[in-house]
């Protein structure tokens, strides 16, 4: 698994889904602030999915840091023979700012969006060419891919109930891995993308265990992300291993481990 594998073919869907999300959550913080009021003024009924994935976000989020508060965390990114394929010191900040440093084929690489303006260096210098650009990835969707990317998969499941998610009312109960879980399925409108999600939690806890999204195309499959363990930031728990597979032959592409680590100023440092 590398981000020229399966990461960059998942960042088709992630290019169009996250701008959507995060421009829905800072302005409107979820579902109370997108949902419509009913003809009464009262605010409308929640359904059983989305009550599921308040419960979640209380247990991942309880404080509601994802989106006000900066998270750093580092992003070690490893192919199924255990070799290193990246690993990332990442910063998520109000606003949709966010800040990478680390190495990247071989060169260190360090990206920085603040308010949606990508700045990005190599091995120090700012002056970068063309040929390079292609091999940091920042040739695409206007540069913003790697916060695109690290932000839809590090902020779930706080991003389930922001703008643009279509989420399916029933929560259904199901087995995944040996045990029950609930799962909520999850879809998007045309402009955003055209995958499908289920997204699988835990029953007593609502923890989110898992995700696993399917193509449109009849021709391609999908994957599944299998979660394990916890990092935390302060009050915020994410998942700390993230397993990916095939959903259809179950092959192992290979795991992400995010952990947390902070210098008490916000910024981000090495461990």
């Amino acid at each position: 698994m590398n981000d020229s594998n399966h990461r960059v073919a998942l960042g088709s869907q992630l290019r169009l889904l996250y701008p959507v999300l995060l421009l829905a959550s800072w302005s409107c913080q979820g579902l109370e602030g997108s949902a419509s009021a009913q003809p009464d003024g009262t605010a409308p009924a929640r359904s059983e999915a989305e009550l599921l994935i308040e419960r979640s976000i209380d247990y991942h989020d309880p404080e509601r840091t994802w989106y006000s508060e900066a998270t750093p965390v580092a992003w070690t990114s490893s192919r199924p023979d255990g070799e290193i394929s990246f690993h990332f010191d990442l910063e998520f900040g109000p606003g949709g700012d966010f800040l990478m440093v680390g190495d990247r084929k071989g060169k260190l690489f360090e990206y920085r969006v603040h308010d949606n303006h990508v700045s990005a260096s190599v091995d120090g210098s700012d002056e970068i060419s063309d040929k390079i650009r292609e091999e940091m990835v920042l040739v695409r969707d206007e540069g913003l891919f790697w916060r695109d990317y690290f932000g839809f998969l590090g902020g779930m499941p706080m991003n389930l109930l922001d703008g643009g998610v279509t989420i399916t009312p029933a929560v259904r109960e199901t087995e995944l891995e040996g045990n029950r879980v609930q799962a909520v399925d999850v879809s998007f409108s045309a402009e955003v993308g055209t995958d499908f999600w289920t997204y699988f939690f835990e029953l007593e806890t609502a923890r989110l265990v898992a995700c696993r999204f399917h193509r449109q195309d009849p021709t391609a499959d999908g994957e599944i992300i299998l979660f394990e363990g916890e990092s935390s930031i302060g009050s915020l728990k994410l998942p700390r291993k993230r397993r990916w597979y095939m959903n259809a032959d179950q092959r192992f592409l290979g795991t992400d481990e995010l952990r947390s680590f902070s210098d008490g100023k916000g910024g981000i440092r090495g461990d």
